[in-house]
């Protein structure tokens, strides 16, 4: 038995055009200047808002002065767009009361970029005095150790030549003692000469063996000291130059406060003028 799907019943066509909202029917029930009106409110509304929110825009990172020339353009046209789009309300008051605060701003922001590329350039010198002190510090180090080493170096050579001769002249002076003297010999007594003379020379190496080794000892602490004293003070300047360093980067900041102060005497303003042509609106139609 065969079975046959049933057939689809034709489907309603949506609208093409979409339901009108309420205030869209209110505003197409008024009449041309009425109508103008509510869109210059609406228009309004957008701008100050959008100048609030300005206000209120943070800087995250520095330098801050590469953010202040987009902001002032932002704003700047915010208030253009006040005046071509809200002309109504754009009286002499306001543009003069706008302008003086906008410029206001922009010496302050000026003022501040200045400041802050100011301080950028001595943080940068300060940065590159701690590069040297830093490398200077290294330098001091790696000389400290190449004089250790040199001074141990030449120690152990000069050593070994002495040990070596007084193991020779050791040796010597065994092989005088098992020597058997002639009568001639006893007489002279050259082998006891010989002895004394082999005696005199093991102490005279022994001596500069132990002078050796004494002059290692003051040559290193004279080395030792001179480090230590060049590290200190080389540490001490690269400590103050980190400060300064660290003091450098924490000042400064995005002028929040004085951009949201401006941003709202220019909120107010606007305000004002939009009162003030509703007054004289209302006046005019009484």
């Amino acid at each position: 038995m065969s079975f046959e799907p049933p057939m689809r019943g034709r489907r309603f066509l949506r609208p093409t055009s979409r339901r009108r909202t309420k205030q869209a029917r209110e505003t197409s029930n008024l009449t041309a200047p009425e109508r103008q009106q509510a869109d210059s409110a609406d228009v309004a509304a957008n701008i100050l808002n959008a100048i609030h929110h300005l206000g209120n825009q943070r800087f995250a990172l520095p330098p801050f002065s590469e953010h202040f020339d987009r902001w002032l353009k932002d704003l700047q046209s915010l208030l253009e767009e006040f005046e071509s789009r809200v002309p109504q309300s754009g009286d002499e008051t306001l543009r003069n009361d706008v302008k003086g605060k906008f410029e206001a701003i922009q010496d302050n922001l000026l003022r501040r970029a200045e400041l802050e590329t100011e301080r950028s350039k001595q943080l940068a010198a300060l940065q590159q005095q701690l590069a040297k002190a830093d490398m200077a510090l290294s330098q001091v180090e790696s000389e400290y150790r190449n004089h250790i080493h040199e001074a141990r170096r030449h120690h152990a050579k000069s050593e070994q030549e002495l040990q070596l001769e007084i193991d020779i002249l050791h040796r010597r002076r065994l092989q005088n003692l098992r020597k058997k003297t002639s009568i001639f010999q006893r007489i002279l007594r050259k082998p006891q000469v010989t002895i004394q003379e082999t005696d005199a020379a093991l102490e005279m190496k022994r001596g500069k063996l132990r002078e050796s080794e004494q002059n290692l000892a003051k040559a290193l602490k004279k080395q030792k000291e001179d480090y230590t004293s060049k590290r200190r003070k080389l540490l001490e300047e690269t400590n103050l130059l980190k400060n300064q360093i660290q003091t450098s980067k924490v000042i400064g900041d995005d002028a929040l406060e004085s951009r949201r102060q401006v941003c709202e005497q220019i909120h107010l303003a606007l305000e004002e003028a939009m009162r003030r042509t509703q007054s004289g609106t209302t006046t005019n139609a009484s």
